[in-house]
């Protein structure tokens, strides 16, 4: 996968997250990605209310991509889980893991 792919795709699925995520929380006592709120820590809101309920929720995401002898290939998210080991039993396989940082804004009503 090319660089510029990678970056479309990933970015892409952030966004689609954070909106289904926006969504599905609409009337609850949170605001996900709220408008008007930017800056890191400590955040900043141009929208008139105190950041003070605002909170960051940073991501650390493992991206697996797998090529093997086939050519067949697979991008996956790696879940972090105690006490368990991944592997794979075709030593021909081609691995590579990418990991990407993100934070998203949640400011609690």
């Amino acid at each position: 996968m090319e660089l510029k792919e990678f970056i479309k795709e990933t970015l892409t699925q952030i966004v689609e997250g954070i909106s289904e995520a926006k969504k599905a929380n609409k009337n609850s006592m949170i605001e996900i990605a709220p408008e008007g709120v930017y800056g890191d820590r400590p955040l900043k809101s141009n929208r008139g209310e105190s950041s003070m309920n605002t909170r960051m929720v940073d991501f650390e995401v493992a991206l697996k991509q797998t090529e093997g002898k086939a050519n067949q290939v697979g991008i996956g998210v790696i879940l972090a889980s105690i006490g368990s080991k991944a592997s794979s039993s075709d030593k021909n396989d081609n691995e590579t893991v990418t990991r990407i940082k993100f934070s998203v804004p949640i400011l609690f009503k």
